[in-house]
């Protein structure tokens, strides 16, 4: 999911195995929903193996914000080309980038 994820924060999005274009213009909502993703993940990287990482309440309750902002943001593009393309990419991702 990280990788796809990283992957749609692009404008221009192309099949991993580097031979074609998934997505010539990405919409800007899956591009944020990509990011949040993203950043959201290696904060639960860092909680997760960092013992050291201190989590500041008043970002923590942002980040749940941005997160509840996202999920409606997703009801909007989630039968869109893009918003298709991403849970398409999520399913074949890995299978695409191995493709000769």
């Amino acid at each position: 999911m990280y990788h796809v994820a990283k992957a749609f924060q692009n404008l221009r999005i192309n099949i991993p195995n580097g031979k074609g274009v998934l997505i010539a213009r990405n919409d800007p909502r899956i591009q944020a929903i990509a990011e949040l993703f993203v950043q959201l993940q290696e904060l639960r990287h860092f909680a997760d193996y960092d013992p050291g990482t201190v989590f500041v309440r008043e970002d923590v309750l942002e980040n749940i914000d941005a997160l509840k902002a996202c999920f409606q943001t997703w009801q909007t593009v989630r039968t869109t080309p893009e918003g298709n393309a991403f849970l398409l990419s999520l399913l074949l991702w890995d299978k695409w980038a191995k493709r000769p």
